[in-house]
């Protein structure tokens, strides 16, 4: 009886570990993939102007932080120090596929001058 009644325990621990819910788990590796995807100091430039364009101090003062953090992090290890201008500005150069999503996120937003410049940027490197 006492065998019988251990396995019926554990084909029940196991059929709600395997009918559970995965969401948590999916909601956890997608954050993991965010954060593995933000290592360098030049990502977190680009989001930390982003942030200032749109006027989110609380974002641009987390992705400022966040870039320190990362540069530090290069120092420490004897890695090449991040150029950077004296605007903070990101390195690398924007193709047509992100001038296009720079357009459509200006859009979104609500704000036309970015959204006319981009366009414009856009059409200056397809004439390329």
């Amino acid at each position: 009886m006492r065998l019988f009644l251990t396995c019926v325990i554990g084909a029940v621990g196991l059929a709600i570990l395997g009918f559970g819910p995965p969401a948590a788990a999916e909601n956890l590796k997608s954050v993991v993939g965010a954060l593995n995807a933000i290592v360098n100091p030049e990502d977190a430039w680009r989001l930390e102007d982003q942030a200032r364009r749109y006027r989110r101090q609380a974002d641009e003062r987390y992705w400022r932080n966040y870039g320190e953090g990362l540069e530090q992090q290069r120092r420490e290890r004897g890695g090449p120090e991040p150029q950077r201008g004296d605007e903070r500005r990101y390195s690398g150069q924007i193709d047509p596929d992100e001038a296009h999503r720079l357009e459509d996120q200006a859009r979104r937003f609500g704000r036309p001058k970015a959204e006319q410049y981009w366009g414009r940027y856009r059409e200056g490197l397809d004439k390329r």
